[in-house]
């Protein structure tokens, strides 16, 4: 059984035709020689015989509350800066021109 906030990164060993898909979309696919995709949680995971698990992946960044699980924190260290410069801009032309400044008008 896999919990919510781990994966399994896989590999095609040869090719066959995916029934499982990556756990979420239950979509069937071809899968080709070298191929390696993740299997998200949470679930159970039976690999046939022509798929190598090389790797069971915990979540990096994981909120509960949000049901938001990062598995590539390279990918989630860029949308958290871009977020806090969003977060930022928006304070800066919510309180004024002059940033941590605020105003307020009677």
């Amino acid at each position: 059984m896999l919990p919510a906030n781990q994966a399994l990164l896989l590999q095609a060993r040869e090719g066959f035709r995916d029934e499982i898909g990556n756990g979420h979309d239950n979509s069937a696919r071809v899968r080709v020689p070298g191929e390696q995709w993740l299997f998200y949680g949470p679930g159970e995971y039976w690999p046939p015989l022509q798929v190598k698990v090389l790797l069971t992946i915990t979540a990096s960044i994981e909120s509960e509350a949000l049901k938001l699980y990062v598995f590539r924190p390279g990918i989630a260290l860029f949308w958290l800066a871009l977020v806090v410069v969003v977060l930022v801009a928006l304070g800066y032309f919510a309180f004024g021109s002059s940033p941590g400044a605020a105003r307020i008008d009677l």
